[in-house]
């Protein structure tokens, strides 16, 4: 969406962003969120951000997938996040 608002030079802002967010859910957004959200707008290819994420939630899944089954009954989706940074901190991909 981003992509397609610049490549017609109606491009979407930051501060857009941020206003629509806190006018939808009626508080700001968090810190981390804030970070990703403001390192997309600074990414010189959005298209290449794009599929660099499509990738590495791939490789997520994996990677959860595989615990899931090696860890059975322990991972679930109050904890996969942790998991995944612990799992993907060991391997030395973080």
């Amino acid at each position: 969406m981003l992509k397609e608002h610049e490549e017609s030079d109606n491009a979407i802002e930051l501060d857009s962003v941020v206003k629509i967010y806190k006018d939808l859910y009626d508080q700001d957004i968090d810190a981390d969120r804030l970070d990703v959200i403001k390192d997309i707008f600074a990414s010189e290819s959005i298209e290449e951000l794009y599929y660099k994420t499509v990738r590495e939630e791939a490789d997520n899944k994996e990677i959860l997938i595989e615990a899931q089954d090696k860890y059975k009954g322990v991972l679930n989706k109050n904890n996969a996040s942790d998991f995944l940074a612990s799992l993907k901190k060991k391997a030395g991909k973080q």
